[in-house]
């Protein structure tokens, strides 16, 4: 995330689901989404090799390839230009790059409609972040909730889309941004060059620090003021997973790399884990101390959200 205490919408958790593999549980495609895949993406995109993700850094490349490569194995279609999964844009680095998967929608008519769901998968490298004390210094910063834990999620929602027998009636495109913390370069790069006419996209929804769940609430951006479709369906999936909603307002509504698409004219759902922690922007902000059972209720609930959304007659 680019700034502090971003504040979206407090959703009061009741209940939690239990960490556990896929073929131990996985029955459908909401009850696949389980915690001890989402943690495994965590690990996965904290690990050494991908060195913190800097913006332009081969660690955010190579991250990126991952990301692709999971979205392949899903069977999701590449999102960018000419089938790619991948948009490039020129930064100071050199270049970095937006990783993109579609699912076409299966309504004749509202399949030419877009949802946009994204998370930014990139975060300091090497060389941006608090000091800390060198018995802590890993040498990198790995990013687990900032924002590895958003990605994470939206992974296992677009797994979960992609194994649903029938596909939504609204087409869902997926979206890893590069370079959030240079400034969200990533996705004002999509929104000034869409890949799918932003005037066909009806919501964008982005999953920001999303891994620590320690005060039992989660944030939405502009509840109140948004479309009431999407807030009926946001409320809609709070109450099947047995959460409450309370607006969150529109404070640091520019944090994130909704705000591009907000001031674009898109409609927005901003989900946010909470207030920001010690580890913010530390080389402590590790993997061990995601909370990747609550991530699962919070990964459920917005693929419902996203289902009544995609589903809907229209977005009003």
């Amino acid at each position: 995330m680019s700034f502090a205490n971003t504040c979206c919408v407090a959703i009061v958790v009741a209940a939690l689901g239990s960490a556990c593999s896929k073929s131990e549980t996985a029955t459908g495609p909401l009850q696949s989404i389980l915690a001890a895949d989402i943690q495994r993406s965590v690990d996965r995109l904290t690990a050494e090799d991908f060195s913190g993700r800097g913006a332009g850094t081969e660690g955010e490349r190579l991250a990126g390839v991952y990301l692709a490569g999971l979205f392949e194995e899903y069977g999701l279609q590449g999102g960018g230009w000419d089938g790619s999964y991948y948009q490039d844009f020129s930064i100071s680095e050199g270049y970095s790059r937006n990783v993109l998967a579609m699912l076409a929608g299966s309504d004749p008519q509202l399949k030419d409609e877009w949802i946009i769901i994204g998370a930014h998968y990139d975060h300091l490298g090497k060389e941006k972040g608090r000091e800390l004390e060198p018995s802590k210094n890993l040498g990198y910063y790995p990013g687990a909730d900032d924002d590895a834990s958003g990605t994470s999620v939206m992974l296992e929602v677009a797994q979960a889309l992609a194994m649903a027998k029938t596909a939504p009636a609204r087409s869902i495109l997926f979206m890893a941004f590069g370079s959030e913390e240079r400034g969200l370069l990533g996705s004002k790069h999509y929104v000034a060059n869409p890949v799918k006419p932003l005037e066909k996209t009806v919501a964008m929804i982005n999953l920001e620090m999303m891994g620590r769940g320690d005060v039992d609430a989660l944030t939405v951006m502009l509840l109140e003021e948004m479309p009431a479709t999407l807030r009926n369906a946001a409320k809609g999936a709070a109450d099947e997973i047995g959460y409450t909603l309370v607006d969150g307002k529109n404070a640091h509504l520019g944090a994130g790399d909704q705000y591009p698409f907000y001031k674009a004219g898109v409609p927005i759902l901003c989900f946010y884990g909470g207030e920001n922690h010690p580890d913010y922007h530390r080389m402590t902000d590790t993997a061990d101390k995601i909370q990747s059972e609550w991530m699962q209720s919070v990964g459920r609930l917005v693929y419902l959200a996203l289902i009544a959304m995609a589903n809907a007659p229209s977005i009003n």
